[in-house]
């Protein structure tokens, strides 16, 4: 999964509402992302407003954008 939220999640709660495979969970103190249910397509680090969630891989995908 190359898709991870940082320590600095404000839980401004815009990646889990709008992630289309429902992946991200608030566990415990912060939000995470669930790896089995990752697309990773990418949206929730585009809504991030923070810029605390990263692409691990250093690969972009537009698999739920339409590309």
């Amino acid at each position: 999964m190359p898709y991870v939220i940082g320590s600095k999640c404000i839980a401004c709660h815009n990646c889990a509402v709008e992630c289309p495979a429902s992946a991200i969970k608030f566990v415990h103190t912060k939000y995470e992302i669930d790896p089995e249910k990752c697309t990773e397509c990418g949206l929730c680090e585009e809504l991030c407003n923070i810029s605390v969630i990263t692409n691990t891989s250093g690969e972009d995908s537009d698999q739920c954008r339409g590309g």
